[in-house]
């Protein structure tokens, strides 16, 4: 009986012994698994990090967690969004871009509207910021957009750039730091001053960051993420998707005396519905009466006709042509004409190349 026992006691003591070498075997493959796995992120991740430190900023363009993931949903998750992005930039970079350098002010600072609304005038948040730039209604009127019961500028692209930049420039002096102005763009300069001072008065964004909301937290590393993927987009094959551009090439101007939308429309042989959407900072179906005028934006095609139309309602023509190609024929370029579009950051011109042995018909303007 006792050498039966022994006998059952050794053989439970090898079977358990076999299945915990096992274990300790597959828990050893997928260590080694991780560990190769680790190894290709980090490869991947010095990649983008070394592109980073040879980008040029105002900003310290520091590669973290955060700013890897907003670089995969722009690029992988997010593709394809990202493309209906890149076609309403060049859209806007023209009038954003002219600003900024009449400003002297930093480049990094055309990117912000990316991160605050994807370039979406009509853009509203649970907290009630509007528009391109995110406006709050106080902040807005403060520096000078009109809100009423017509009007709402915040939705005009000109009036808010040139809004938002005069705000960042009072952050920059009074903060005298361009990451901590643009993260005060973000939460207001009275938590940013909270902010600083709980960190010992420090002026270094990293530092100063873990003071501020998660929200704050992540913004600087949003607007590396954005800068990253509007320089490298063609690195990921990601090309400007125009299916939801209604026209390529846009012009404003000023108008002071009131006027229909709809009388507009059938004059120049618009579509009501495409005037409305290229001007949503009018609430209501015209153009209301001001002695400061407000800006009226319409096809570039169709200027001229409204000038001789309503000569007696503007003043001087505060044109702008919106870096995009103007397509004759079809008014939007499709996807499967597109073989190559690179953004060029200063001459704001696309090259498009076609796929096909027919070219297509387009002429390119610039300004």
């Amino acid at each position: 009986m006792n050498k039966l026992m022994h006998s059952i006691a050794i053989r439970l003591f090898l079977v358990c012994f076999c299945l915990s070498t096992s274990q300790i075997v597959f828990a050893h493959d997928s260590l080694e698994e991780s560990d190769t796995n680790g190894e290709k992120l980090s490869e991947e991740a010095r990649f983008i990090q070394d592109r980073l430190n040879n980008m040029s900023s105002v900003i310290d363009l520091r590669y973290t967690d955060y700013v890897a993931k907003k670089i995969q949903n722009y690029t992988v998750r997010g593709k394809h969004e990202t493309e209906k992005l890149l076609a309403r930039y060049s859209m806007y970079a023209g009038k954003i871009e002219n600003e900024i350098y009449a400003r002297n002010l930093p480049d990094i600072l055309k990117f912000i509207p990316i991160i605050e609304s994807e370039l979406k005038p009509t853009a509203r948040s649970r907290s009630g910021a509007v528009g391109m730039w995110q406006f709050m209604k106080p902040t807005a009127k403060h520096y000078g957009l009109v809100i009423n019961s017509t009007v709402d500028e915040r939705m005009d692209s000109e009036r808010s750039t040139e809004a938002a930049l005069e705000y960042l420039t009072y952050l920059y002096e009074k903060f005298g730091d361009w990451s901590l102005a643009i993260a005060a763009y973000n939460c207001g300069p009275g938590n940013m001053r909270k902010a600083i001072k709980k960190s010992g008065g420090s002026k270094d964004y990293w530092v100063v960051s873990k003071y501020l909301k998660k929200e704050t937290q992540n913004y600087i590393p949003k607007l590396i993420a954005a800068k990253y993927m509007m320089t490298y987009s063609y690195d990921y094959d990601i090309v400007p998707d125009f299916s939801e551009q209604l026209y390529f090439s846009t012009s404003a101007t000023k108008v002071h005396n009131k006027l229909e939308l709809k009388e507009i429309a059938t004059t120049l042989d618009l579509e009501l519905e495409i005037l409305q959407k290229m001007n949503s900072h009018f609430k209501k179906t015209y153009i209301p009466q001001s002695d400061q005028g407000f800006n009226f934006v319409l096809p570039s095609e169709s200027l001229h006709d409204f000038y001789t139309h309503y000569q007696s309602y503007k003043i001087k023509p505060e044109e702008y042509l919106a870096a995009t190609p103007i397509v004759k024929v079809k008014p939007i370029v499709k996807r499967s004409k597109i073989a190559n579009a690179v953004l060029v950051e200063r001459i704001k011109i696309l090259k498009i190349q076609s796929i096909e042995e027919e070219e297509a018909d387009i002429t390119f303007v610039s300004y």
